[in-house]
C-alpha cells in the first residue's frame, strides 16, 4: 500500500480552503476535506494540518503554514510544486470540560 500522497499544490491550496465535509474532484480521484486543524503558531505564521480521505476512505494528512497578519505573505505551500500527504488514521478521543455550576434558584 502506497504510505504517501502527492498532489499538486493548487489542488492542496483549494482543499484547505475548503469546508470539512466539501468533495473535489481531481483527475478521476475524488478528495473530501475532513478537518484543518490550526496546531502550533509562530510569532508570524500558524501551522495547520489539512486531512482528506480518499475514494476508498484512506485519509492522508499534510502539514502547512499560513501568515497570521496581512504583512506576512506566507500562504499554504506557497513556494512548492506539490504538496506531500502521509497516510492518517482517526482516533476517538474523550475531552473533559470544567464549567461552572449554575446558580439555584431562590
Amino acid at each position: 500500500m502506497n504510505k504517501t500522497l502527492t498532489l499538486p499544490a493548487d489542488v492542496a491550496i483549494e482543499l484547505a480552503w475548503l469546508p470539512p465535509g466539501a468533495r473535489l474532484e481531481f483527475e478521476g480521484r475524488s478528495f473530501t476535506v475532513m478537518a484543518t486543524t490550526e496546531d502550533d503558531h509562530s510569532r508570524w505564521s500558524s501551522l495547520h494540518t489539512l486531512v482528506v480521505a480518499d475514494e476508498a476512505g484512506r485519509l492522508w494528512g499534510s502539514d502547512f503554514r499560513q501568515g497570521l497578519t496581512e504583512s506576512q505573505h506566507e500562504s499554504p505551500w506557497e513556494y512548492d510544486d506539490v504538496a506531500e500527504f502521509s497516510l492518517y488514521q482517526a482516533e476517538l478521543v474523550t475531552t473533559v470540560m470544567y464549567r461552572p455550576m449554575a446558580a439555584k434558584a431562590a
